[in-house]
């Protein structure tokens, strides 16, 4: 019965199919979202949370005063050194939501050195509702993001497939975690959902794809590894024209044109002294890598970690298989036990995980790559291009993940989720239309 229902279903015309699949997956995306807002103030608390929060005050700076985010080698400013540091977008749009909700940003940085008790008395420790609109407004691009996915995977697969991996993105384990708090995943994943559809349409829109792949980099720096896909995306253009090289060039200035820009816009510190701002960047994130090796990874651990192919397995496991993880490393554990362990008592934030959930969905990564090169083999020039740009992004995220971010951090694979959205997604498109096939 459901299989002859199923089989009637895809007879159906593609406009009437499409109106009748509308109204469940509108219903079902609504929940999805309700479920995101539903529980924030209960995620238990990261104190890189307090350090975005305290960033925060740059967005007024960048509106009213931008040369004062400036880097200068004798700059006192105490928040020089996270500029330095981290990409900017998350603290400019928690500095814009706490800016229209007419809250202060946190006035301390959090010490890592210090106690809990330490670190509320100097003020580090953010005041309910401040904390609570950093993570309206963080959880509030996940919505969009999900749209992204959807559209990358209707492009990829159609109209089932881009729904299966919206929904998959909105319920994944560590999308629920790491991206609804007060930091920078959720726009990093917001990024990288964008550039995903931008790529596809980089060679009508060229600035779409300098878009995105700027936002996500700006986001986070290991989504720099997105910028040569984008280029590549720009200048792959499957129909036929009389001046294609000329509209290449025009399509690299753009996407090009785009992306600095933005750059440039959104990180004041290089105003003043560019090359000596971006040496001491590069310094600055060597040594802070550096030091996270010696105190995350010691011993055994450490030696291990050196290993490419550990690297790999650490990775896959953070993605699909292993239980949230609250903090990376264990200073506050005794404070945030009770919020974990409450956390952990919703239904709904660990779905997909362990080695039976996440084993499959790990599985049907694999198919869904798998057939995307099946059909990457047919005539079809338009599918090709579009599933060997979002297979090809999604190596170089891997591969600069494993490269330049050797620590088994669970929140820094957030950049490859929509992968493990989309792949199952399609594959799960493809074996449905194999299941209905007649005969």
């Amino acid at each position: 019965m459901l299989r002859s229902f199923i089989g009637k279903f895809c007879e159906m015309n593609s406009q009437n199919r499409n109106l009748l699949f509308l109204l469940p997956v509108l219903a079902v995306y609504f929940l999805v979202i309700l479920f995101l807002f539903w529980d924030i103030s209960s995620i238990p608390f990261h104190p890189d949370e307090s350090t975005q929060l305290y960033m925060s005050g740059d967005f007024q700076k960048l509106l009213h005063s931008p040369g004062l985010l400036a880097w200068t080698p004798e700059n006192p400013d105490p928040r020089a050194g996270y500029r330095l540091l981290d990409a900017p977008l998350s603290r400019y749009l928690i500095g814009l939501g706490l800016a229209i909700s007419h809250l202060p940003s946190v006035p301390a940085d959090w010490d890592w050195s210090k106690t809990w008790v330490d670190n509320y008395k100097a003020g580090a420790v953010p005041a309910e509702q401040v904390l609570k609109i950093g993570r309206l407004v963080t959880t509030s691009l996940i919505p969009l993001s999900m749209l992204f996915v959807f559209l990358t995977g209707r492009a990829l697969g159609g109209i089932l497939t881009g729904s299966i991996a919206g929904i998959f993105l909105g319920l994944n384990m560590l999308v629920l975690l790491h991206g609804r708090r007060a930091m920078a995943e959720s726009a990093l994943l917001f990024g990288i959902s964008l550039a995903l559809w931008g790529f596809i349409h980089g060679a009508r829109h060229p600035w779409l794809a300098g878009l995105g792949a700027a936002l996500a980099f700006n986001a986070k720096q290991s989504a720099f590894a997105l910028t040569p896909i984008g280029l590549l995306s720009v200048i792959w253009i499957v129909e036929g024209s009389d001046n294609v090289n000329k509209k290449r060039l025009v399509h690299i200035l753009q996407y090009c044109g785009v992306y600095l820009v933005i750059f440039i816009l959104l990180n004041p510190f290089l105003w003043s002294h560019p090359v000596e701002a971006l040496k001491a960047s590069w310094e600055k994130r060597q040594d802070l890598l550096n030091r996270q090796l010696k105190e995350s990874l010691p011993g055994e651990i450490g030696q291990s970690q050196q290993s490419i192919s550990t690297r790999t397995l650490l990775l896959t496991a953070n993605l699909y298989i292993i239980p949230p993880q609250f903090f990376e490393v264990g200073n506050y554990r005794s404070q945030t036990e009770s919020q974990a362990s409450e956390y952990l008592a919703v239904i709904g934030h660990q779905l997909g995980r362990g080695f039976f959930g996440g084993g499959l969905l790990f599985a049907l990564t694999l198919a869904g790559i798998l057939l995307g090169f099946r059909l990457a083999k047919n005539p079809e020039p338009s599918f090709r291009r579009s599933f060997l740009l979002i297979f090809l992004a999604m190596v170089f995220q891997a591969m600069a993940l494993i490269i330049w971010v050797p620590l088994p951090w669970q929140r820094y694979v957030i950049p490859l989720v929509p992968y493990a959205c989309i792949w199952p997604a399609f594959a799960i498109r493809r074996f449905t239309s194999i299941w209905v096939r007649p005969g």
